[in-house]
């Protein structure tokens, strides 16, 4: 299995709503080892699903970590138990509020223009009325 897969086989076979994007950071652990993962050599925090359970990591538990200076939410996608062997799957936390930024942005938009709407609402009123 190559690293470059992973991803695209992740989604497909544990997350059938939220697919891994190709930017996700995908981490396939065991009890002892790593098994595969489509980090560059050196970045992985965990180097057993042990250790990925000691950082406070858990099935349905989300943590934040960090890959080199960039922080990611990390959950755990178990696929046995016994061995057991799970994916952590990482998302830049740029990326998982990216949708909400935009929201956010749309939302000051169209308070902008309601307040402007307002002004110009009021502004007519009173030229009316001198």
């Amino acid at each position: 299995m190559t690293a470059r897969g992973l991803p695209g086989i992740i989604g497909h076979a544990t997350l059938p709503h939220e697919p891994a994007s190709p930017q996700d950071g995908i981490v396939m652990l065991s009890d002892s080892a790593v098994l595969a993962t489509t980090l560059r050599s050196g970045q992985n925090p965990w180097p057993s699903l042990n250790a990925w359970r000691a950082s406070g990591g858990g099935a349905g538990v989300p943590i934040e970590t960090h890959i080199g200076t960039e922080p990611y939410f990390a959950r755990e996608v178990p696929l046995a138990t016994s061995p057991a062997v799970s994916v952590i799957i990482l998302r830049s936390r740029d990326e998982a509020f990216g949708s909400y930024d935009r929201v956010k942005t749309a939302a000051l938009v169209a308070l902008l223009v309601v307040v402007v709407a307002a002004i110009w609402g009021a502004l007519t009123i009173v030229k009316r009325q001198l």
